[in-house]
């Protein structure tokens, strides 16, 4: 597993299955998985597993909520509050952390203005074609997009805008590289 774990490029989106463990620590729950596989995954299938899990996870939710108000025949449900002594305050945290886990996923068919498409797609396609094992300096970034008549401005935009959408990454300080 450990040789595999090193083959795989950084960063990147991976998807880990293996055994998960609930155990008591210092009075509080704590989770572990040991991995069991592990494979590289690209972007959109991250962005529906995320969807999918949040999904599920939320109808649990819904259920355990139920269960709370007495509103439900659903015994696991009930005996699942019973054994870990949740609260609706819990379950509200459990929610906040879904809705931030959907914040990272772009779900809106909404596409960006045909301007700010533009410059963006020029951007990645300068930034793909001179990222070296370093990546790209911004700077050179901004010289070659403004050879196409694109501001400075609206190039450190496009850069700012792919690292939020995580098609590319700084990995260190004025450089970027895409994912």
């Amino acid at each position: 597993m450990a040789e595999q774990l090193r083959a795989i490029p950084v960063p990147s989106f991976v998807a880990v299955t293996g055994i998960a463990q609930l155990y008591k620590k210092n009075g509080s729950w704590a989770v572990s998985v040991r991995p069991e596989y592990v494979r590289v995954i690209d972007k959109a299938t991250r962005n529906r597993w995320i969807v999918t899990a949040a999904d599920m996870t939320l109808a649990r939710i819904e259920r355990l909520l139920a269960a709370l108000d007495g509103d439900t025949s659903d015994a696991r449900a009930t005996r699942v509050i019973r054994h870990y002594g949740l609260t609706r305050e819990q379950l509200r945290g459990m929610v906040t952390i879904i809705d931030g886990a959907l914040t990272s996923v772009s779900t809106s068919p909404e596409a960006p203005p045909a301007a700010e498409a533009d410059i963006s797609a020029a951007v990645m396609e300068i930034i793909c074609a001179e990222s070296g094992p370093r990546g790209v300096a911004v700077q050179d970034v901004i010289e070659k997009a403004g050879s196409q008549g694109y501001t400075q401005a609206a190039v450190l935009a496009a850069i700012e805008s792919l690292v939020t959408s995580d098609d590319c990454y700084q990995p260190q300080k004025g450089y970027v590289k895409p994912l």
